[in-house]
């Protein structure tokens, strides 16, 4: 499964509706970083992304 976009609504730090393009620029090159400060939402957006792949079971056994 290649995933191209996400958007993320009312989640965590981010407010309101944000979209972000996860296509990669270079043909045969399907990398992609996302980068950021600390506290940016890094970590919130995969959140984002494998709540809408598994749901809220897919946080079952998160640490702390």
């Amino acid at each position: 499964m290649n995933i191209i976009n996400i958007t993320v609504k009312n989640f965590g730090v981010f407010r309101g509706t944000h979209s972000l393009d996860l296509s990669p620029i270079h043909e045969g090159k399907p990398i992609v970083l996302v980068g950021g400060l600390n506290g940016a939402g890094k970590t919130t957006l995969l959140e984002a992304l494998l709540t809408g792949i598994y749901g809220p079971v897919g946080f079952s056994t998160r640490p702390g």
